[in-house]
This record gives C-alpha cells, structure tokens and sequence, in this order.
C-alpha cells in the first residue's frame, strides 16, 4: 500500500492509501481546476488486445483514448470494465502513437487512477484447475487465458466471492 499527502478540498490535509500499489502500469493523476484535463501518450509497435482498467469509484471521470485509424473509445473511469458496463470493454490497437485524455464532468476535481491492461500477458490457466487468488484492490481487472477449442463450451464456477459480494 503506497501512501501519499493530498491536499483536498478547504486546505485540509489528509492521507490517500492506494492498495494498488504493486499492481503494474498503473496511472494516477489528479484533475485540480474545474474543466482541466489530464493527457497521457504511449506507442504501440504492434498490435494489442487491450482493456482499460478503472481503478477509481468516480462516475465524474471520464477517458478517452484515440489512436491510427479512427480509433476513439471513451470509457467512465469507474465502469470502464464492470459489470456495469454494455458491450465487450476489450478494443484491439494496432501499431502507431495514442493519446489518453482524462476529464471530469460539471467542472469535478479530484483523483484518478486507471491501467491499460494488455490481455497477452494475461496469467494462463489450466481448464479444470481450481484458481486462487485475492484482487489487491476492490476495482481491479484480474486477467486469466486458457486454451481452447472453436466449440468448447466452458463453465466458470465460483466457489468463494468475498462477503457482501454479488459481483463476478
């Protein structure tokens, strides 16, 4: 858990733990003036499956990431992959320069954190093998790939989620 001073609103200090601490690539900012953006770039050499992982429980955060060829996904921090969110939150992204914008809605400030997650360094699994495994953080994205056949039909089974968890 990494420990930081953050000035908050009215001048009182106060101390934000992060509990995703060990994760890697994890990108925090801070949007301190009404209607600021936060803008991050990265290149790609080749092509990815990607997902973007909100780390932060702030509806009033929003990213959008454009790249080569039209590419252009805008996502809310806090549901850029939950259960909450319609559709598939995985994008593929060729080779080529991108650019994540980071805003807030009604002149919000405050903190964000958020990873982009490429899904071929998922952690692989065997099929029929039980997994354990505790998420260091209550937003983050666990990835895990196997091997398949076209035409598997594959059950997940949970056989624990944390208490008051209804979620998956």
């Amino acid at each position: 858990v990494n420990s930081d001073v953050d000035l908050g609103p009215n001048d009182v200090l106060a101390s934000v733990l992060h509990a995703y601490g060990t994760l890697n690539n994890v990108t925090e900012g801070r949007i301190d003036a009404p209607f600021s953006t936060a803008t991050y770039t990265f290149s790609l050499t080749q092509t990815k499956t990607l997902l973007i992982d909100g780390l932060s429980d702030d509806d009033a955060f929003s990213v959008t990431l454009t790249g080569p060829n039209g590419l252009s996904i805008t996502r809310t921090i806090d549901r850029t992959d939950s259960y909450e969110f319609s559709g598939t939150p995985i994008f593929t992204a060729g080779p080529g320069d991108y650019t994540m914008v980071v805003s807030a809605t009604t002149g919000h400030i405050g903190s964000f954190a958020f990873r982009l997650l490429d899904l071929s360094a998922a952690t692989p699994i065997a099929v029929d093998t039980p997994v354990n495994f505790t998420l260091p953080a209550g937003f983050v994205t666990q990835a895990f790939s196997f091997n398949a056949t076209a035409g598997d039909q594959i059950i997940f089974d949970s056989l624990a989620l944390p208490v008051g968890s209804d979620q998956v």
